[in-house]
C-alpha cells in the first residue's frame, strides 16, 4: 500500500471516512451489555499498525481493568480497494473497505467480542476526533518501527537497575500481602470437582501454591475476589459444601459458565496446568462414503463412541431428562462442556452398538435417520451436519421476533426475545448461530436460512421499545425481571402497545394480566378507638372485587406496586394512593392481624385520608382531631410568673412545648447546647404546675443547676433534690407545684418507688442517656407513668437511628412502632442502603415531635467560634511503638482462621482501636515503663504557655482519665493552676469547682469528656482544647458548648490535638459523616451510616504514615 504520509488530502480524507463508515456499520450490531463490558479494558500501548498492498491491520494488547482481569491480543483488519479512496461514501457502486475482520485470543463465542468492541471504539475515537493531518500522523505513529520497539524495550528494563541502599536503622516499609482465589478443576473419568485455593503473593513476586479453602469460603476477604465472577462462584460452592449433595453436575455446569475466560483456572494437578473452559454443542455427522452413509457424534474434534468409558470424559445427570458431558482436552488445555438430553445420550450408545456391527446407511435409511435426529435435536445443544444430497432444499426463515415469558425462581420472570419458528424444539436466539436450521416435516427436509443481522436488528428494536435494558441481563436476548413489580411493569408496557406489541408466548400456566388501577377514590376506611391507639381497616373496590387495606399495605411493605388478585390477575396501586398509604405504613404496625396507629400519628392519618378517601370513625377519633386542631391554632402566652425575658426563639420554643402538652403528645426539644432549653421547659412546667407534680431526671452534675434555675426563673415552683431528702416521703407527698429532681442512676436504683405513683409531667434532661433501649436506665424510664413527657437533648441522634427510636419510644410510645418494624422500615434502608426516600419519610414522621434550632440560626450576637486542628508529630520511639502495635493488630484481625462471632470480633477490633488511640496520646497510657514525655503532651504545654501569655483561660477535655492525670503531673511541675473534674468527683465538689473557675480561680479546667461534657456553664473560658478526638463530633460539640453559649462575651477558639498519621486522623475524617446523620433526620438532609466491623478494621489499615 502507498505510504500513508504520501497520500494526497482527498485520498487521506477518503481513507479515514471509509474506515469510520465500516466501523459504524459493525457497531450497529453491538449489544448494550457488550458496550458496558468493553469499558473494563484498556490498551497497554498504542496499537501496532501493519501495512500491506491492500490491507491495514492494527494489533492491540489489552489489559483488564478492575474488577476484570486478563490479557488479550486482538487484531482489527481492513481489506481495502485503494483505487477509489477519493470516492464518496454515498456512492453505492463503490466499496473501499471490502471487508472488516477481527481476531482475538479470547474464547468468547459471541462476536464481535468485548475486546474487539473496545478496539473498534479506540480506533473510532482516534480517527474521528482529530483533523485529517492529525489522524494520518497518528496512523503513522502506530506503524511498527524497530527503533521505537528498541526504545520501549530498554525502558522496560527497570529490573536491571541497582537498588539504592537504605539506612539500616530504618525498619522496612510494610508491604500489604495480596491474595487471590485460584480455581482448580479436579478431573477424573467419573467425576469433576472445582476446588478454590487461596494464594498469597510472595515477597519476591509470584504466588505461592495456595491452600484449599473449601470449608471457610464465607471468610474470604472481598479484596481477594478480583474477578467479576468470583463472588458468585464463592456463593455457589459454599452452598454446595453446606448441602448433603455436594457439587452436582448441574452446579458444576453453572460454575463453568462463570469460568469462561477467567484468567486463573487450572487443573488440580502438580503443575497447576492453566486451562480454558468453553461450551461446545454436540455435532451429529452423517458422512458419505461412496454409495453409503456412516453416522457419528462429535464433541469438538473428538468422536464420542460411548457415554460410559471414554477417556478424559465425564458425564453426569442434571435432571431426569438432561445430562452434561465434560471433556478434558489436554493438548488444547481446555475443558469442553456439552449438554445433551436423554434421547441424545441413548443415541450415542446405540451408535456404538451399530458401529460394532459395521452398520452403514443407504440413502433411504440415511434420510430417515436425518429426519429423526432433526426432529428430536435441540439446535442449541446439537448441530446436524449432513451431506448436500440429504440436507434438503434451502428456505429463508422470516426474522419475526417473539417475546417469551416464563416464571423463574420464586417471584421472578424470565424474559426472552426469540425468532419465531414452530419447526424446531427451541426457538433460536436472534443473531446467534447456527445460521441454518435443518428441520424435518411431513413435507420433507428443509434447511432454514436465517438472516442473523436482520434478526438482531429487529430484536434490538423490540428490546428498546419494551425497555428490557432495565431488567437484569442473563444471557444474549434474555433478561430476568427479578421482582413482581418489574414483571408487571413490563406487562403494562406490553398492554399499552396494543396491536404493535410483539407476539407474547407463555408456558402452559396462564399469563399475567393487569385489570386496573386502585386510586384513593376506590378506598374506604374505618377507624376504631382502643385504649391508646386506633385500629384501621378498609377495602378497595375494583372490577367487582374487594381488596383489603391490609393487602395494599403488605404490598407496599414488600416494595411492590401491584396487588395479586388470583388467576393471574393484578391491580396497580396508583402513585397518589401509594404516597398516602406509605404515610400510613410509616406510623402503623400490625398485631394479631389488626392495623394499629398511635394517637401521636393523628395528624399523619388525617393528611393521608384527605378529602377523597371515604372513611367512618367513632367519637374518639373526632375528639383526637379536635384536640389536634386546637393545639395547632393555640397561641399560648408565656406565664407571667416566669421571671425571664425570653428571646423570640425561646418564646417560639415555649409555644411549641405548650401545644404538645395541650395535645397530650410527648416530644424532644433538641436545641443546641446553651440556647436555654431549661428556661423554655420551666415555662411549660409553670403552665402545668397546678395539675400535679413533675419529675425531672437529669445527670448528677446537672441536678443542682435545675434547682438553681427553677429558684431563679420560676420561684413559685418548689424544686427538691431527691438525694437530699427523705426519699420515700418526698415521692409520696409530691403534689401540684413540686419539682422532684433526681439522677438516672438513682432512678434505676429506686425504680420501684418512682413507678408506684403517676406523674403529671416527666422531663428527661440530657435524654441521650436513654439512647440504648436495652439498658436498665432506659427500661426504668419507660416504666414511669406520666401524663405528658418531654425530652431535652442537644444530641438526640449521635451514632445511629436506634438511638432516635429509643428516645421516641419513651416520649411518644407507638409513633415509630416496634424495633423490628422500625429497623426494617427505616434503619436498614437508611443506614445500609443509603435510601434517601426512607430518610425523608422518617424526617416527616418525627419532625413534628422534635424541635431543633442551632446557635447559628438563632444567635447572631453569639461570639465567633474558630476551630483549629493542631497536629503532633510522633517522635521516632513513639512511631516505632505505634507502628508495631498497628501491624500486630492487622496481623491478628486479618487472619482467616478463627471461630469468633461477629460480636467477639468487634470487641477485639475495638480493643485494638482503643490501644492505638492511647498510643497516639501518650505511650505511658499503654506502657507503664515509659518515662519520657510525648509529642502531644509537648504540644499541649506549648499551647498552655501561649494562652497564659495572652491571659486566656481554657477548658481541657479528654476521654481518658489517665491522660488527664499525665497532664496534671506536667502542669504541677510548671506551676500552672487548674480545676479538675471527672466521673469520680462528687456532685457537690463538681459545683464548687465550676463556681471557683467562673470566679477566676485556675488557668485551666481539666474535665473528662463523659463526666463534664454536658450540663455545665463555663463561660469564663475562651479556649477549648480537645486532647483526643472522639468518634462522634456531637459529643465534642456539647463539650465545646460549655464555653460557647449564652453569656459568653469573647470569641471562642477550639483546638483539636491530633497525632499525625495515626488512627486519630481517621476518626477526624469520620466526623463529617456523623454530622450528616443528625442533619439527615432532623433537617432532612443526606444519608447516614453505621460502621461495620470490617470498616473499623479498615481504619487500622489506613492509620499509617503516608509515603510520597
Amino acid at each position: 500500500m502507498t505510504n500513508l504520509a504520501q497520500l494526497d488530502p482527498p485520498k487521506a480524507t477518503g481513507l479515514i471516512v471509509h474506515i469510520l463508515q465500516a466501523i459504524a456499520q459493525l457497531e450497529r450490531k453491538i449489544r448494550p451489555q457488550q458496550l458496558l463490558m468493553a469499558r473494563y479494558y484498556s490498551s497497554n500501548d498504542i496499537p501496532r499498525l501493519k501495512r500491506a498492498e491492500s490491507t491495514l491491520q492494527w494489533d492491540f494488547e489489552l489489559q483488564g481493568v478492575s474488577p476484570v482481569r486478563g490479557q488479550y491480543n486482538t487484531s482489527i483488519l481492513f481489506d481495502l480497494d485503494t483505487r477509489h479512496l477519493s470516492a464518496s461514501v454515498d456512492d453505492p457502486s463503490v466499496r473501499v473497505v471490502r471487508q472488516l475482520s477481527a481476531q482475538c485470543s479470547c474464547t468468547e463465542e459471541i462476536k464481535p467480542c468485548v475486546h474487539q468492541i473496545f478496539c473498534l471504539h479506540y480506533l473510532r475515537r482516534n480517527l474521528s476526533q482529530k483533523s485529517t493531518d492529525d489522524a494520518m500522523q497518528w496512523m503513522e505513529s502506530c506503524i511498527t518501527d524497530g527503533r521505537h520497539a528498541g526504545k520501549k524495550f530498554v525502558e522496560s528494563l527497570d529490573y536491571l537497575k541497582v537498588p539504592e541502599l537504605e539506612p539500616s536503622e530504618e525498619e522496612p516499609q510494610e508491604r500489604e500481602r495480596l491474595t487471590r482465589i485460584q480455581w482448580r478443576v479436579a478431573f477424573t473419568q467419573h467425576s469433576v470437582r472445582i476446588n478454590p485455593y487461596l494464594q498469597t503473593m510472595r515477597k519476591r513476586g509470584g504466588w505461592n501454591k495456595g491452600r484449599l479453602v473449601r470449608e471457610s469460603l464465607d471468610t474470604v476477604d472481598e479484596t481477594t475476589l478480583s474477578h467479576a465472577s468470583d463472588r458468585t462462584l464463592v456463593l455457589l460452592l459454599q452452598a454446595a459444601e453446606e448441602s448433603y449433595r455436594g457439587q452436582t453436575p448441574r452446579m458444576i455446569r453453572e460454575c463453568f459458565k462463570l469460568l469462561y475466560d477467567h484468567p486463573n483456572v487450572t487443573l488440580d494437578d502438580e503443575n497447576q496446568t492453566p486451562i480454558r473452559i468453553r461450551e461446545c454443542p454436540l455435532e451429529v455427522r452423517v458422512e458419505e462414503e461412496s454409495e453409503t452413509y456412516r453416522p457419528s457424534v462429535f464433541q469438538g474434534d473428538y468422536q464420542i463412541v460411548s457415554t460410559q468409558d471414554a477417556a478424559n470424559c465425564s458425564i453426569g445427570s442434571i435432571n431426569n431428562n438432561e445430562s452434561v458431558m465434560f471433556r478434558l482436552d489436554r493438548d488444547q488445555r481446555c475443558i469442553l462442556v456439552s449438554t445433551l438430553d436423554q434421547k441424545m445420550k441413548r443415541l450415542i450408545d446405540d451408535l456404538q452398538m451399530a458401529e460394532r456391527r459395521e452398520a452403514v446407511f443407504d440413502q433411504e435409511t440415511a434420510e430417515r435417520f436425518a429426519d429423526l435426529v432433526a426432529a428430536a435435536a435441540n439446535p442449541l445443544q446439537v448441530q446436524i451436519n449432513l451431506p448436500e444430497r440429504l440436507a434438503g432444499p434451502e428456505q429463508p426463515l422470516e426474522p419475526n421476533i417473539e417475546l417469551h415469558l416464563s416464571p423463574f425462581a420464586k417471584e421472578s420472570l424470565m424474559v426472552s426475545l426469540r425468532v419465531a419458528c414452530d419447526l424446531v424444539r427451541e426457538a433460536p436466539v436472534p443473531g446467534m448461530e447456527p445460521d441454518r436450521l435443518r428441520v424435518a416435516t411431513a413435507a420433507g427436509r428443509f434447511q432454514l436460512l436465517r438472516a442473523l443481522e436482520e434478526e438482531a436488528m429487529r430484536a434490538d428494536e423490540v428490546a428498546g421499545v419494551l425497555e428490557l435494558g432495565r431488567l437484569s441481563y442473563e444471557s444474549p436476548y434474555t433478561w430476568i425481571a427479578e421482582t413482581p413489580d418489574e414483571a408487571l411493569d413490563l406487562i403494562q408496557r406490553i398492554q399499552q402497545l396494543g396491536e404493535d406489541a410483539p407476539t407474547v408466548c407463555w408456558p402452559k400456566s396462564q399469563p399475567m394480566r393487569i385489570i386496573g388501577e386502585i386510586t384513593p377514590q376506590r378506598l374506604q376506611v374505618r377507624l376504631t378507638s382502643q385504649r391508646d391507639w386506633f385500629g384501621v381497616e378498609g377495602v378497595a373496590q375494583l372490577e367487582g372485587l374487594e381488596i383489603p387495606l391490609a393487602e395494599l399495605l403488605a404490598a407496599l411493605r414488600g416494595g411492590r406496586r401491584f396487588v395479586p388478585l388470583g388467576d393471574g390477575q393484578f391491580a396497580m396501586i396508583s402513585e397518589q394512593l401509594r404516597q398516602r398509604l406509605n404515610s400510613i405504613q410509616d406510623v402503623s404496625s400490625t398485631e394479631s392481624g389488626q392495623i394499629r396507629v398511635s394517637r401521636a400519628a393523628t395528624a399523619v392519618i388525617e393528611e393521608a385520608l384527605g378529602t377523597d378517601i371515604t372513611y367512618e370513625a367513632d367519637s374518639s377519633w373526632r375528639d383526637a382531631l379536635d384536640r389536634l386542631r386546637t393545639a395547632k391554632t393555640l397561641q399560648p402566652k408565656v406565664p407571667e410568673n416566669l421571671m425571664a425575658d425570653l428571646r423570640e426563639y425561646q418564646k417560639s420554643g415555649y409555644s411549641w412545648l405548650a401545644r404538645l402538652a395541650h395535645w397530650g403528645i410527648g416530644g424532644c426539644l433538641a436545641d443546641d447546647m446553651g440556647l436555654g432549653k431549661t428556661v423554655q421547659t420551666l415555662g411549660v412546667l409553670l403552665d402545668r404546675s397546678n395539675k400535679g407534680a413533675a419529675l425531672i431526671i437529669a445527670p448528677t452534675s446537672v441536678g443542682s443547676n435545675w434547682q438553681r434555675e427553677a429558684e431563679r426563673f420560676a420561684p413559685s415552683l418548689k424544686p427538691k433534690l431527691y438525694r437530699e431528702h427523705d426519699r420515700q416521703t418526698l415521692i409520696d407527698s409530691a403534689g401540684p407545684g413540686d419539682l422532684i429532681i433526681t439522677s438516672y442512676q438513682l432512678l434505676q436504683r429506686d425504680v420501684d418507688r418512682f413507678t408506684a405513683r403517676s406523674w403529671y409531667t416527666l422531663v428527661l434532661d440530657e435524654a441521650q442517656f436513654i439512647k440504648n433501649f436495652q439498658t436498665k436506665t432506659a427500661q426504668a424510664v419507660r416504666q414511669l407513668d406520666a401524663d405528658w413527657r418531654i425530652a431535652l437533648s442537644g444530641t438526640p441522634l449521635e451514632n445511629h437511628l436506634g438511638e432516635l427510636w429509643s428516645l421516641m419510644r419513651t416520649v411518644s410510645p407507638g409513633l415509630l412502632g416496634s424495633w423490628d418494624r422500625f429497623r426494617k422500615n427505616f434503619a436498614e434502608p437508611i443506614e445500609r442502603q443509603g435510601n434517601r426516600d426512607r430518610l425523608q419519610a422518617l424526617g416527616r414522621v418525627v419532625r413534628p415531635f422534635i424541635l431543633r434550632r442551632t446557635k447559628k440560626e438563632v444567635l447572631s450576637e453569639l461570639p465567633e467560634r474558630t476551630e483549629v486542628v493542631r497536629y503532633a508529630e510522633l517522635s521516632t520511639e513513639e512511631r516505632k511503638k505505634y507502628d508495631s502495635a498497628r501491624l500486630a493488630a492487622i496481623n491478628e484481625l486479618t487472619q482467616p482462621e478463627g471461630e469468633d462471632s461477629d460480636s467477639q470480633m468487634r470487641i477485639r477490633v475495638l480493643a485494638w482501636l482503643t490501644r492505638l488511640r492511647q498510643l497516639s496520646c501518650h505511650p505511658a497510657l499503654v506502657d507503664k515503663r515509659w518515662t519520657e514525655s510525648s509529642a502531644k503532651l509537648d504540644l499541649f504545654m506549648e499551647i498552655v504557655e501561649e494562652l497564659r501569655e495572652g491571659e486566656h483561660r481554657a477548658l481541657v477535655f479528654s476521654q481518658f482519665v489517665q491522660h488527664l492525670s499525665l497532664l496534671r503531673e506536667a502542669l504541677d511541675k510548671t506551676g500552672v493552676t487548674y480545676q479538675y473534674l471527672d466521673g469520680s468527683t462528687p456532685a457537690a465538689k463538681r459545683q464548687e469547682a465550676v463556681d471557683r473557675f467562673q470566679a477566676g480561680e485556675g488557668d485551666l479546667f481539666l474535665i473528662s469528656l463523659k463526666a463534664g461534657g454536658t450540663g455545665l456553664n463555663l463561660t469564663a473560658a475562651d479556649y477549648v482544647i480537645h486532647m483526643d478526638p472522639w468518634w462522634n463530633p456531637a459529643v465534642e460539640d456539647q463539650a465545646t458548648d460549655r464555653a460557647h453559649r449564652i453569656g459568653q462575651q469573647r470569641a471562642v477558639t477550639v483546638y483539636r490535638l491530633v497525632a499525625k498519621d495515626t488512627i486519630e486522623q481517621q476518626i477526624l475524617a469520620l466526623h463529617a459523616d456523623k454530622r450528616e446523620l443528625i442533619s439527615g433526620v432532623l433537617d432532612g438532609a443526606d444519608r447516614a451510616g453505621r460502621m461495620s466491623t470490617d470498616e473499623l478494621v479498615s481504619l487500622i489499615r489506613l492509620s499509617q504514615v503516608e509515603t510520597v
